[in-house]
């Protein structure tokens, strides 16, 4: 976890005019009602719709992520639970390529660290000011800020024989990379390509130096020891619906694992496809505990989870991020202003990638 100095005091708010839309959304799927209060904030200002349940439910804070609603000017933005922008950093051109803006990250000083894919890793100040840079076509889906101050990247699109992780200096020094081929460089592995040989989306370094790795083309959620070898895994596959009846199976059900993330109970919170939705898998029993899926497809891919400390659950789609509560309740989401007849159609537009929450304390949740 790393602390913020928050920036509501330090910057002036860009305000959003919102406006009531008439009704009230109930919340479906749950044990008991959470009536939300729809707000939305001016389209032409690139504001978002809000929708809040009584806000002692929600885990305090504001929410950090990137915003590409508009794809020719993608930005990270901060809000609070009104969905105001307390801050944001729009990416210049001359570092962005459309929908090319990936995974941010919050820096301790109150800035931000982002990867564009195929352009590199930057780091800004509060201000906004470019301050460390390391351009390489490498650095893709994931960056997490280490204790020494490291870069942790992830690399999607690698070949076999290329670094899917590795860690950089902000200087650009890369000091360990991950190759993958003494753990996976054999049969039936080699034989695999979709966007890259492992096609990994995310790491997560734990304290004692291991890595919580997703693996996407190989349908695994592993943890690899400081060494990079595999202590466990997870695996993830369609199931026959008739093995599933006669519980003859050893995967859990879904394909596409992203951002999975080491919960304080020791489980591991995992976003899948096929379909969209958030499991939380025992590693032990290899058995899900928790299970939630957007009603109707609401938000459209599911691609992140973080579980908050009042036990509630980020959960980031492409087009709205939610918070839930414990029993699958959402009591807030927010959803972006794009056009989503349009997106529904294309396919192109992705509006959201990952969120994390920053609490009033300034420790983050989720990376």
């Amino acid at each position: 976890m790393k602390q913020r100095v928050h920036l509501m005091q330090r910057f002036p708010r860009t305000v959003l005019r919102r406006v009531c839309l008439l009704g009230l959304v109930l919340a479906t799927g749950c044990e008991r009602d959470h009536v939300l209060d729809v707000k939305t904030g001016e389209a032409a200002f690139l504001g978002f719709e809000v929708e809040s349940a009584a806000a002692g439910e929600l885990a305090s804070g504001t929410v950090f992520f990137a915003d590409a609603s508009n794809r020719d000017h993608p930005r990270i933005v901060e809000v609070n639970r009104a969905g105001e922008v307390v801050w944001q950093y729009r990416v210049p051109p001359e570092l962005v390529l459309a929908t090319s803006l990936m995974d941010v990250a919050p820096t301790p000083g109150g800035g931000a660290l982002f990867v564009v894919d195929g352009v590199g890793a930057f780091e800004v100040d509060a201000e906004g000011e470019l301050v460390h840079a390391f351009e390489s076509i490498q650095p893709s889906h994931d960056i997490d800020l280490l204790d020494d101050g490291s870069w942790l990247l992830t690399n999607g699109w690698a070949r076999m024989g290329e670094p899917h992780f590795m860690i950089v200096t902000p200087e650009g020094e890369t000091t360990w990379e991950w190759l993958g081929l003494d753990q996976y460089g054999m049969l039936p592995y080699t034989d695999i390509y979709r966007e890259g040989w492992m096609h990994a989306n995310a790491a997560q370094r734990q304290p004692d130096g291991s890595m919580l790795v997703s693996l996407r083309n190989f349908y695994r959620v592993v943890m690899l020891d400081p060494a990079g070898d595999p202590v466990w895994e997870i695996q993830f596959d369609e199931i026959d619906p008739d093995a599933y009846d006669a519980g003859e199976y050893d995967v859990v059900e879904g394909r596409n694992p992203h951002e999975p993330e080491l919960t304080p109970d020791g489980t591991v919170l995992v976003a899948l496809h096929r379909p969209s939705q958030v499991v939380e898998v025992d590693v032990e029993t290899q058995e899900v505990v928790w299970r939630w899926s957007p009603p109707d497809d609401d938000g459209a891919t599911i691609r992140d989870a973080n579980r908050l400390s009042n036990g509630n659950t980020l959960v980031t789609a492409a087009h709205a991020i939610f918070e839930l509560s414990p029993d699958g309740a959402v009591l807030w989401k927010l959803r972006s202003n794009v056009d989503r007849s349009e997106a529904a159609v294309s396919g192109s537009v992705r509006s959201f990638y990952k969120a994390v929450l920053i609490d009033d304390d300034g420790e983050v949740y989720g990376g």
